[in-house]
């Protein structure tokens, strides 16, 4: 299990992880642009979380790197 990954996260981290997996899963995609106006968070932290989710089997990054989107893996 992942669970390792996640419990060096702080709680509030963890919601937010959790509603941004339930935003891409509404809409099908996600923007890290997208994500620090919703969110109200910066580069850098829309950038961890993003990178967490990765990490975690739950995202994939999807399209040319300037242009991409990220989208709900199977596991997602």
């Amino acid at each position: 299990h992942h669970e390792g990954v996640i419990d060096g996260v702080n709680e509030a981290v963890k919601e937010r992880l959790c509603i941004e997996i339930l935003y891409v899963q509404e809409k099908g995609l996600l923007r890290r642009t997208e994500m620090e106006k919703i969110f109200k968070i910066s580069k850098a932290t829309a950038e961890r979380d993003l990178a967490l989710l990765k990490k975690l089997g739950l995202i994939e990054f999807i399209g040319p790197p300037k242009t991409g989107k990220y989208m709900l893996t199977k596991k997602g």
